[in-house]
């Protein structure tokens, strides 16, 4: 009985061995798949390193584009500032001419 109970554990544990055997990782494939979620994780943080400088592109861009905004701005106010004042000057002007004239009409009546 007791070779029977002897063969009988041999074989379960020849089973778990085969199921272990077959069915469990083993290193080699531990490591290739290692290799391959290392591979995937350098492509990211390439795609990541290539997004950054395009961040940091459009940011730079940005910049720029702020100042040549502001100094758009800032002539714009200049412009608007000469042209209101050569308004008034000239709207002086014509009044003073307007003045000379009705004295013109007032001398040939």
């Amino acid at each position: 009985m007791q070779g029977t109970q002897t063969q009988t554990k041999i074989n379960e544990i020849l089973e778990i061995v085969t199921f272990i055997k077959d069915n469990a990782a083993m290193q080699k494939d531990m490591d290739e798949r290692f290799e391959r979620v290392e591979a995937r994780l350098d492509n990211i943080e390439e795609r990541l390193s290539s997004l950054e400088e395009d961040v940091r592109l459009i940011k730079q861009d940005l910049r720029k584009i702020k100042k040549e905004l502001e100094r758009v701005e800032l002539k714009t106010q200049k412009d608007e500032d000469a042209t209101a004042h050569l308004y008034i000057e000239l709207k002086g002007r014509i009044k003073k001419l307007e003045q000379k004239i009705r004295n013109i009409e007032l001398l040939q009546q």
